[in-house]
Protein backbone atom coordinates (compact mmCIF):
# COMPACT_ATOMS: atom_id res chain seq x y z
CA UNK A 1 0.00 0.00 0.00
CA UNK A 2 1.41 3.23 -1.17
CA UNK A 3 1.81 5.84 1.87
CA UNK A 4 -0.26 8.79 1.46
CA UNK A 5 0.71 12.70 1.42
CA UNK A 6 0.77 13.25 5.39
CA UNK A 7 3.56 9.95 5.87
CA UNK A 8 5.65 11.24 2.66
CA UNK A 9 5.82 14.57 4.94
CA UNK A 10 5.87 12.96 8.23
CA UNK A 11 9.16 10.83 6.86
CA UNK A 12 10.73 14.35 5.58
CA UNK A 13 10.44 15.95 8.78
CA UNK A 14 11.78 12.87 10.42
CA UNK A 15 15.03 12.48 7.99
CA UNK A 16 18.38 12.14 9.77
CA UNK A 17 19.24 15.23 11.29
CA UNK A 18 23.33 14.13 11.26
CA UNK A 19 22.84 14.09 8.03
CA UNK A 20 21.74 17.63 7.32
CA UNK A 21 24.32 18.55 10.03
CA UNK A 22 27.51 16.93 8.23
CA UNK A 23 26.63 18.57 5.02
CA UNK A 24 26.10 21.88 7.14
CA UNK A 25 30.02 21.64 8.23
CA UNK A 26 31.18 20.02 5.30
CA UNK A 27 30.17 22.17 2.56
CA UNK A 28 29.49 25.47 4.47
CA UNK A 29 31.43 28.60 4.87
CA UNK A 30 30.67 29.82 8.23
CA UNK A 31 29.78 33.48 8.93
CA UNK A 32 29.21 35.78 11.70
CA UNK A 33 27.24 38.77 11.39
CA UNK A 34 26.79 41.03 13.87
CA UNK A 35 23.87 43.04 14.74
CA UNK A 36 22.19 45.44 11.51
CA UNK A 37 24.55 43.85 9.30
CA UNK A 38 23.38 43.49 5.97
CA UNK A 39 23.66 39.57 4.62
CA UNK A 40 21.68 39.69 1.40
CA UNK A 41 21.30 43.03 -0.37
CA UNK A 42 18.43 43.70 -3.07
CA UNK A 43 19.45 43.49 -7.05
CA UNK A 44 22.78 41.50 -5.55
CA UNK A 45 23.83 38.36 -7.69
CA UNK A 46 21.73 34.97 -6.27
CA UNK A 47 23.95 32.65 -6.12
CA UNK A 48 23.93 31.67 -2.10
CA UNK A 49 21.43 30.07 0.38
CA UNK A 50 22.33 30.25 3.66
CA UNK A 51 20.94 28.33 7.14
CA UNK A 52 21.21 30.18 10.45
CA UNK A 53 22.54 28.49 13.37
CA UNK A 54 22.15 31.35 15.75
CA UNK A 55 20.22 34.32 15.76
CA UNK A 56 17.73 36.19 13.92
CA UNK A 57 17.27 37.79 10.27
CA UNK A 58 14.68 40.11 9.00
CA UNK A 59 13.81 40.04 5.18
CA UNK A 60 12.39 43.25 3.66
CA UNK A 61 12.59 45.57 0.72
CA UNK A 62 11.92 48.78 -0.56
CA UNK A 63 8.95 50.17 -2.48
CA UNK A 64 8.23 52.57 -5.57
CA UNK A 65 8.58 55.22 -3.32
CA UNK A 66 11.88 54.10 -1.23
CA UNK A 67 9.87 52.78 1.71
CA UNK A 68 10.84 49.75 4.11
CA UNK A 69 8.61 47.35 3.95
CA UNK A 70 9.39 44.50 6.16
CA UNK A 71 8.34 41.06 4.60
CA UNK A 72 9.54 38.53 7.18
CA UNK A 73 11.88 37.22 10.24
CA UNK A 74 13.45 34.03 10.66
CA UNK A 75 15.58 32.41 13.17
CA UNK A 76 17.69 29.00 13.84
CA UNK A 77 16.89 26.74 11.71
CA UNK A 78 15.23 28.54 8.99
CA UNK A 79 16.72 28.55 5.32
CA UNK A 80 17.03 31.65 3.00
CA UNK A 81 18.15 33.31 -0.06
CA UNK A 82 17.09 29.84 -1.29
CA UNK A 83 14.97 31.46 -4.28
CA UNK A 84 18.33 31.71 -6.13
CA UNK A 85 18.39 27.83 -6.71
CA UNK A 86 15.26 28.28 -8.76
CA UNK A 87 15.38 31.66 -10.52
CA UNK A 88 18.37 32.55 -12.08
CA UNK A 89 17.90 36.41 -11.50
CA UNK A 90 18.82 39.24 -9.33
CA UNK A 91 18.38 39.04 -5.03
CA UNK A 92 14.08 40.65 -4.47
CA UNK A 93 14.75 41.79 -1.55
CA UNK A 94 17.53 42.00 1.08
CA UNK A 95 18.46 40.48 4.36
CA UNK A 96 19.73 41.89 7.51
CA UNK A 97 20.60 40.71 11.04
CA UNK A 98 18.37 41.56 14.23
CA UNK A 99 21.07 40.35 16.60
CA UNK A 100 24.33 39.10 16.11
CA UNK A 101 23.75 35.91 13.85
CA UNK A 102 26.08 33.19 13.10
CA UNK A 103 24.96 31.71 9.14
CA UNK A 104 26.43 28.73 6.86
CA UNK A 105 26.54 30.02 3.32
CA UNK A 106 26.66 27.33 0.25
CA UNK A 107 26.91 27.78 -3.60
CA UNK A 108 23.57 27.25 -5.10
CA UNK A 109 25.18 23.81 -6.98
CA UNK A 110 26.26 22.14 -3.35
CA UNK A 111 22.95 22.99 -1.98
CA UNK A 112 21.01 21.28 -4.67
CA UNK A 113 22.88 18.53 -4.58
CA UNK A 114 21.87 18.15 -0.78
CA UNK A 115 18.14 18.49 -0.69
CA UNK A 116 18.03 15.62 -3.44
CA UNK A 117 19.95 13.23 -0.71
CA UNK A 118 19.01 14.79 2.20
CA UNK A 119 15.21 14.24 3.40
CA UNK A 120 15.65 16.72 6.61
CA UNK A 121 16.82 19.32 4.17
CA UNK A 122 14.26 19.23 1.67
CA UNK A 123 11.71 19.10 4.87
CA UNK A 124 13.06 22.37 5.80
CA UNK A 125 12.77 23.75 2.28
CA UNK A 126 9.57 23.11 1.33
CA UNK A 127 8.54 24.42 4.92
CA UNK A 128 10.62 27.49 3.86
CA UNK A 129 8.79 27.55 0.70
CA UNK A 130 5.25 27.75 2.34
CA UNK A 131 5.96 30.10 5.02
CA UNK A 132 7.65 31.84 2.58
CA UNK A 133 4.15 32.32 0.56
CA UNK A 134 2.31 33.17 4.22
CA UNK A 135 4.02 35.85 5.04
CA UNK A 136 3.66 37.36 1.49
CA UNK A 137 -0.25 36.87 1.20
CA UNK A 138 -0.48 38.68 5.00
CA UNK A 139 1.69 41.48 3.29
CA UNK A 140 0.15 41.66 0.74
CA UNK A 141 -3.67 41.56 2.62
CA UNK A 142 -2.23 44.37 5.21
CA UNK A 143 -1.30 46.71 2.76
CA UNK A 144 -4.76 45.95 1.01
CA UNK A 145 -6.26 47.43 3.84
CA UNK A 146 -3.85 50.15 4.26
CA UNK A 147 -4.49 51.40 0.56
CA UNK A 148 -8.32 51.49 1.34
CA UNK A 149 -8.29 52.86 4.62
CA UNK A 150 -5.64 55.70 3.43
CA UNK A 151 -8.63 56.03 0.07
CA UNK A 152 -11.32 56.33 2.41
CA UNK A 153 -9.41 59.10 4.61
CA UNK A 154 -8.05 60.90 1.12
CA UNK A 155 -12.22 61.33 0.21
CA UNK A 156 -12.84 62.70 3.58
CA UNK A 157 -10.16 65.11 4.08
CA UNK A 158 -11.36 66.52 0.19
CA UNK A 159 -15.38 66.48 1.83
CA UNK A 160 -13.65 68.43 4.73
CA UNK A 161 -11.71 71.25 2.61
CA UNK A 162 -15.13 71.67 0.41
CA UNK A 163 -17.20 71.62 3.37
CA UNK A 164 -19.20 74.81 4.52
CA UNK A 165 -20.14 73.04 7.42
CA UNK A 166 -18.21 75.46 10.31
CA UNK A 167 -18.25 72.63 12.54
CA UNK A 168 -16.54 70.14 10.77
CA UNK A 169 -19.07 67.75 10.63
CA UNK A 170 -19.20 64.84 7.72
CA UNK A 171 -22.16 62.82 6.75
CA UNK A 172 -21.88 60.15 4.17
CA UNK A 173 -23.16 57.13 2.77
CA UNK A 174 -22.13 53.75 3.09
CA UNK A 175 -23.50 52.94 -0.56
CA UNK A 176 -21.70 56.04 -1.90
CA UNK A 177 -18.81 55.94 -0.38
CA UNK A 178 -18.58 52.45 -2.07
CA UNK A 179 -19.80 53.66 -5.38
CA UNK A 180 -17.63 56.49 -5.41
CA UNK A 181 -14.70 55.05 -4.47
CA UNK A 182 -15.19 51.69 -6.57
CA UNK A 183 -14.81 49.59 -3.44
CA UNK A 184 -17.10 47.08 -1.63
CA UNK A 185 -19.63 47.26 1.28
CA UNK A 186 -17.40 45.18 3.47
CA UNK A 187 -14.29 47.28 2.97
CA UNK A 188 -15.60 50.37 3.23
CA UNK A 189 -17.58 49.07 6.87
CA UNK A 190 -13.87 47.44 7.88
CA UNK A 191 -12.04 50.93 6.92
CA UNK A 192 -14.93 52.66 9.53
CA UNK A 193 -14.51 50.68 12.53
CA UNK A 194 -11.13 50.43 12.01
CA UNK A 195 -11.11 54.73 12.16
CA UNK A 196 -13.60 54.58 14.95
CA UNK A 197 -11.23 52.25 16.73
CA UNK A 198 -8.06 54.14 16.15
CA UNK A 199 -10.02 57.56 17.34
CA UNK A 200 -9.62 59.27 14.18
CA UNK A 201 -13.21 59.69 13.73
CA UNK A 202 -14.93 61.70 16.78
CA UNK A 203 -19.14 62.01 17.21
CA UNK A 204 -19.57 58.91 15.13
CA UNK A 205 -23.23 58.11 14.96
CA UNK A 206 -25.30 56.47 13.14
CA UNK A 207 -28.73 58.72 11.25
CA UNK A 208 -30.32 56.18 9.66
CA UNK A 209 -29.73 52.54 8.11
CA UNK A 210 -25.71 52.68 6.30
CA UNK A 211 -25.83 56.94 6.39
CA UNK A 212 -22.97 57.94 9.13
CA UNK A 213 -22.17 61.16 11.01
CA UNK A 214 -18.44 62.48 12.45
CA UNK A 215 -15.95 64.81 12.62
CA UNK A 216 -12.15 63.86 11.40
CA UNK A 217 -9.50 64.30 13.89
CA UNK A 218 -7.11 65.30 11.21
CA UNK A 219 -3.51 64.82 13.16
CA UNK A 220 -4.81 60.99 13.19
CA UNK A 221 -5.96 61.04 9.16
CA UNK A 222 -2.24 63.09 7.98
CA UNK A 223 -0.70 60.03 10.56
CA UNK A 224 -2.18 57.29 8.24
CA UNK A 225 -1.77 59.05 4.38
CA UNK A 226 2.03 58.71 6.19
CA UNK A 227 2.32 55.24 7.14
CA UNK A 228 3.56 51.90 6.06
CA UNK A 229 1.41 49.45 8.53
CA UNK A 230 -1.82 49.66 10.43
CA UNK A 231 -1.33 50.36 13.98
Amino acid sequence: MSANIYQLVDQLSHGKKEDTVAFIFKHGKKRSCIKDEVIITEGGLASSVFIILTGKIQVYRKDLLNNLVIISESSDGDIFGEMGIFLDRKRSASVKALVDTVVMEFTNADFVKAILNIPDLMYRLFKCFAENITSMNDLLNRMSELNVIKTIVSYFLKINIESKDESGKITVSLLTLSKELYLANEQVYSALQYLKKINALEHFSVLAGSIFTFQIKNEKIFELLMSQKLQ
